[in-house]
């Protein structure tokens, strides 16, 4: 309805000859799939929605026109932080942005105007809020603004922006209506203030006095007027609290006035600044700077520069209003706090547990993350990755990029061709047939192989054995070995991947102001360990604190690391069947001393009166005697319950978790004896056992929160702990920024391939879906 109106009254100033330019502005928007049901409609089988491209089509038909005489534009409100978010979607179908900050704000920090009379004022006496948030925007609000209009530019250069509100006063006066800082309006222009100021206070007294009247027996009415006339001291409080109300109003609105001469101040000034010419400036410039300074290029990269850090600061805040606002909605800490749904996959092991020392107030949390070769956006090699590996891998990966496009490229072709894209499966097949061209099963000492069309054969004979150092007695830099380590090294492969990672952890720590103390990088085994605190003796640390190690393993390191779990599992059953042995048989002992019967004393002592009478020494046996003693064999250990068998996948990629439970009940049942034999008694014999008894379960609680290395995979590990106060949880809040901004700058994250490589096919394709609104000539 409103589109209508906005169109027959533009039409009517066209047909008068008066110059219009429609703005129409959609607001409350979410998601571009919103717009575009708002500009295109929706047609199903049950409902028919017009949007404004089809009021434009009634608009002409109504009107009997072929176009459109006249020409507008569409915009977009931001006024929810998923519009903001989403801008760069949002500017696809537009033309201009119109800012409504008060919304914004409301939305953003879940507050309302309403609020400025309840809480508000406390919350900007306790510096809560800096200011009133509905006068000075808070930094969430600008950056929200900020990366929609940079990301909406991003997507459409010549985006319009605008802030949605009224036109103010252009000039300052006192006393001029509706000037700045004016105590007169334009309404009250050529009517008497204090005569209707006089009527006002009348009028209220008389109300007064007359509700007086009406509830006040007359013998105490009399003796109101003892002391004065009641009507002229109600006369004398209202017209006081009105002087006061009016006083309150001028000083208000003479601390707005000031802040608004101040911004006509800098307007004038930035007005006159222009009135240079490009001439003038570029000879200041070259004054203050030089040519050096301020040319094109550099100033290309400052912008760049000045571009690059605005987004990670948006990014950044973005991480952190979701990772709070998460946190807020939630009211609890799980493991969700420190990743999000799409790194979720990474994680190998998270534990939350109370605190040794304060458990009621303090939680120690140990998080480990496995991210994958294939999954890192720089590539990560060992120190002694021999040079011919890195090439190889080097080669393999280019091939694989023209192998991609070659798959692009007849995708192109069948689309041109009106016909359907290659499946999934038969991209496959295709990169199949493609990569012979590269590779094949051919002799590799043959220099017309395939393997060396990219590098040749004397390139890769002459690195043969080298790794990342030579021998001083051995280099010549004059041969083509030497030089071709130089150039790998140059490029910085070998070292690239591991330096991103721990640039990028460091300089996320730094910037979250979440310092270190000790930090130990072992760059030629790849791994590095960064601490809050340079003290390990955890009574001595603040209940706040934080360890990070970051490793990279190789297939031939996780073999090493499990065979060494396997065999510690294998030691902890010989340690814990020693003192399951032990306690048995003082559990025994203990039976025979004392008069304590347990289920097999109990079971043997019924079966013993109830055997059957005793047979002659030549009497055969029963035939079935032998079938009972087999089916009396016990197969369940009444610990744990019976495994499944091994299989192929168990067998390969063990989780030992059976055996692991085992143990542990091991250790339960272990305690239970001995508190059953020794009771509130503490021999030595006790003492002794005891003494064994906990440093076993303690060494193996420890090795139950370390991470099977069966469940690895190569790649980097990231493990991380952090103890904090349960109430507070500063330190673990500050590690999930970082955790997801570090994820988020070393790794592609897990990605289908087909839906990656997806695209919409052309005979499929919706143009009026690109649509733009553009000028249209008469």
């Amino acid at each position: 309805m409103q589109i209508e109106a906005i169109f027959e009254a533009a039409y009517q100033c066209h047909r008068k000859n008066i110059a219009v330019f429609p703005e129409i502005l959609i607001p409350m928007v979410m998601t571009d799939e919103e717009l575009k049901y708002i500009i295109y409609g929706k047609v199903t089988e049950e409902i028919n929605v017009i949007g404004l491209v089809g009021i434009e089509q009634e608009f002409l038909k109504k009107n009997k026109l072929t176009k459109m005489p006249f020409k507008y534009i569409v915009g977009s409100m931001i006024e929810l932080p998923a519009a903001a978010i989403g801008a760069a979607d949002l500017a696809k179908h537009v033309s201009f942005f119109s800012y409504g900050t008060n919304d914004l704000t409301q939305t953003t920090n879940g507050i309302s105007r309403d609020d400025i009379n309840s809480f508000l004022p406390s919350y900007t006496m306790f510096d809560i809020f800096k200011d009133n948030p509905f006068q000075i925007l808070t930094d969430p609000v600008k950056s929200l603004i900020a990366y929609s209009a940079l990301s909406g530019r991003l997507t459409r250069p010549d985006l319009k922006l605008g802030l949605c509100g009224e036109h103010g006063p252009r000039y300052v006066h006192p006393e001029k209506p509706g000037a700045v800082g004016s105590r007169n309006s334009l309404n009250r222009h050529g009517r008497d203030e204090y005569a209707e100021s006089k009527l006002i206070i009348d009028e209220e007294v008389d109300k007064i006095l007359n509700h007086i009247h009406a509830k006040l027996p007359p013998e105490v009415l009399e003796k109101l007027d003892v002391m004065g006339s009641i009507k002229s001291k109600l006369h004398n409080y209202f017209n006081q609290e009105y002087q006061n109300m009016l006083n309150r109003y001028i000083v208000t609105m003479e601390d707005e006035m000031a802040k608004k001469v101040r911004d006509l101040v800098d307007k004038e000034e930035f007005r006159i600044l222009n009135r240079y010419t490009p001439r003038e400036i570029s000879e200041l410039l070259d004054k203050i700077g030089g040519f050096d300074k301020f040319n094109t290029g550099e100033v290309e990269k400052s912008i760049v520069n000045m571009y690059g850090h605005l987004q990670g600061h948006v990014q950044r805040g973005l991480y952190d209003l979701e990772t709070w606002t998460n946190s807020l909605l939630r009211e609890r800490s799980d493991v969700g706090a420190f990743v999000r749904g799409e790194n979720s996959y990474a994680i190998v092991k998270c534990s939350f547990s109370d605190n040794t020392e304060r458990p009621k107030t303090v939680v120690d949390i140990k998080l480990s993350i496995n991210i994958l070769d294939s999954e890192l956006i720089s590539p990560i090699y060992h120190y002694q990755t021999p040079v011919k590996n890195i090439i190889k891998d080097l080669v393999a990966s280019h091939i694989r990029e023209l192998v991609d496009k070659e798959i692009k490229t007849l995708n192109e072709s069948l689309v041109d061709a009106g016909k359907e894209e290659l499946s999934d499966t038969e991209k496959i097949f295709e990169k199949f047939k493609i990569i012979e061209n590269y590779v094949g099963e051919d002799d590799e000492t043959n220099e017309g192989s395939k393997r060396y069309q990219f590098v040749a054969k004397k390139f890769v004979d002459a690195i043969e054995g080298i790794k990342a150092e030579i021998d001083s007695t051995e280099y010549d830099p004059l041969q083509l070995r030497e030089n071709i380590k130089a150039i790998i090294d140059n490029e910085n492969i070998r070292n690239r991947g591991y330096n991103t990672a721990v640039n990028s952890l460091t300089s996320i720590l730094d910037t979250s102001k979440m310092g270190y103390q000790f930090i130990e990088n072992h760059k030629n085994a790849r791994q590095c360990t960064i601490r809050e605190y340079d003290e390990e003796d955890t009574e001595k640390l603040p209940d706040e604190r934080y360890a990070i190690k970051v490793a990279y393993y190789d297939y031939n390191q996780l073999k090493g690391l499990r065979d060494a779990y396997r065999t510690q599992i294998e030691e902890f059953e010989r340690t814990v069947g020693e003192i399951w042995d032990l306690a048995e048989a003082l559990y025994v002992e203990h039976k025979q001393k004392s008069d304590h019967i347990d289920w097999e004393e109990l079971s043997k002592k019924v079966k013993k009166g109830n055997a059957p009478k005793k047979r002659g020494l030549f009497s055969p046996a029963p035939a079935e005697t032998q079938e009972e003693a087999e089916d009396n064999e016990k197969l369940w250990n009444e610990l744990t319950y019976i495994a499944p068998g091994p299989t192929q996948v168990t067998t390969e990629n063990p989780s030992f978790e059976d055996r692991l439970e085992l143990l542990m009940k091991k250790l339960e049942v272990i305690q239970q004896k001995i508190a059953t034999i020794y009771k509130y008694s503490t021999p030595e014999k006790r003492i002794v056992f005891e003494e064994r008894y906990y440093f076993l379960k303690k060494q193996f609680e420890t090795f139950m929160k370390t991470i099977n290395p069966f469940h690895l995979m190569p790649g980097v590990l990231l493990e991380i702990d952090v103890t904090s106060i349960k109430k507070k949880r500063s330190t673990m809040l500050n590690m999930a920024n970082v955790l997801n901004e570090f994820l988020f700058s070393l790794s592609k994250g897990f990605a289908d391939e087909a839906f990656a490589n997806f695209s919409r096919r052309r005979s499929t394709e919706k143009t009026d879906l690109a649509d733009t609104f553009q000028a249209v000539s008469n």
